[in-house]
């Protein structure tokens, strides 16, 4: 590295790197990855943020997605249903007179 390039710590071994870099080339180590709760970088591999402690597991969003996903596949069912049951209401009533 040249001295006219500014240098940064990486944050998860420690080596100086450029500060523009998106990857540690030491350690490999995407600094891209930043925590949605507090911002700070953290590893992709991470389950917890190491500064504000916040879950960072993945399968808790989808899971959040997968049941408003399902209640909003059961609202639709009630909902088709509904506006049946008053259709065939309104035909009987118009063809009975």
């Amino acid at each position: 590295m040249t001295e006219e390039q500014e240098t940064k710590k990486c944050p998860f071994c420690g080596e100086y790197i450029n500060t523009k870099a998106t990857k540690c080339r030491y350690c490999g180590e995407w600094l891209n990855n930043f925590c949605p709760y507090c911002g700070e970088i953290v590893s992709k591999k991470a389950e917890k943020c190491p500064v504000c402690n916040s879950n960072l597991n993945k399968n808790e969003k989808s899971s959040f997605k997968e049941k408003n996903s399902t209640a909003f596949g059961i609202f639709s069912l009630v909902f088709m249903f509904f506006v049946i049951f008053i259709t065939i209401t309104i035909l009987v009533y118009i063809w009975n007179g």
